[in-house]
This record gives C-alpha cells, sequence and structure tokens, in this order.
C-alpha cells in the first residue's frame, strides 16, 4: 500500500476494528543485509556446490563505492564469456588502488552468474540474480530451484548466514 507510515496505520486501525474485531500492532521487519564484502578478494566458497548441479559461479557485474566519498560509484562488468576474467579480478587489477581493494571500496551491487552441469547431450544451463548490499536481490524472481541454488551460493560465499534464506 502506497501513502507511507501514517496511511498505513490509519488502515491497519480499520481493519482491526471491522475485519478481525482486536487491535493490530505492526511488526517491522528487517530487511536481511549481504555481506558482499566479502567477495572483495574472489569468489572463494566455502562449501562444494556441485551437490546443487552448479558447475561454476561467476560475478558477471560489481559495484563499488568508495570508502569515504558519497555520492560516487563504480561499476565493472565482465565478459559474458565464461571464461574470461571476472568482475572482481578485473577491479582488483584496473582499479586505481593505493593500499587495497577492502581498504579502499565497498562492493554494493554483485550480479551473479550460475552455471549448471549439462545434462547428457544437453548444452549447460545457466542462471543469474542479483543482490545489493542493502538487502534487495532479484532471487524471488527465479524458478523455486534456482532460488535454492542462489541461497546456496550466498550461503558458500559467506554473504548470509546459514539460516538466512532470501525470497
Amino acid at each position: 500500500m502506497t501513502g507511507g507510515a501514517k496511511n498505513h496505520t490509519a488502515v491497519l486501525e480499520l481493519l482491526g476494528k471491522h475485519v478481525v474485531c482486536q487491535e493490530i500492532t505492526p511488526k517491522e521487519i528487517e530487511k536481511t543485509r549481504f555481506r558482499l564484502n566479502e567477495l572483495r578478494n574472489g569468489l572463494e566458497t566455502f562449501e562444494d556446490l556441485s551437490i546443487h548441479g552448479v558447475e561454476k559461479v561467476r560475478l558477471r557485474r560489481a559495484r563499488f563505492k568508495p570508502v569515504n566519498t558519497t555520492g560516487i560509484s563504480l561499476t565493472v562488468e565482465a565478459s559474458a564469456d565464461p571464461d574470461q576474467e571476472d568482475a572482481i579480478t578485473l577491479a582488483q587489477r584496473t582499479l586505481a588502488i593505493q593500499h587495497s581493494l577492502e581498504a579502499e571500496y565497498h562492493l554494493d551491487l554483485a550480479s551473479f552468474v550460475v552455471r549448471l552441469f549439462p545434462e547428457a547431450g544437453k548444452k549447460p544451463k545457466q542462471f543469474s540474480f542479483e543482490v545489493s548490499s542493502a538487502g534487495s536481490s532479484t532471487i524471488k524472481s527465479q524458478l523455486p530451484k534456482n532460488q535454492a541454488i542462489a541461497n546456496a551460493v550466498l550461503r558458500s560465499l559467506n554473504v548470509i548466514e546459514a539460516e538466512e534464506p532470501v525470497s
């Protein structure tokens, strides 16, 4: 519903009074934040993703924000070719970094490409999803099977906790 907290409160009061005949107290739901900075040194997985049918995970696009500067972001986009360097590797190699990527940039947005093992006689399938450090993602637009795989990928990369599924 649009209109902000004031309108939401008014609608909840009316709904509680006339529909459920009791007071409704809204609860604020805290959005899951993604720990994308865990990826600044590369895509090191902490579990074997082949059990989920994953052949390869690539970071196709990464948006960085300088640590001590506001209003600026830098996007690094890798080639679509799965055998080329991913966005983190390109960023490490091409950004003008005085100390380290970790000290100078926050990873704000990441676009993943997940390549699955091919079925017998078929080409490999892949899907992509995007997550932002603020907690938004495109995982919910995936097929349920791919949602589970995307969550396994994020857990394996230490971007989310084991008990935090993203939908």
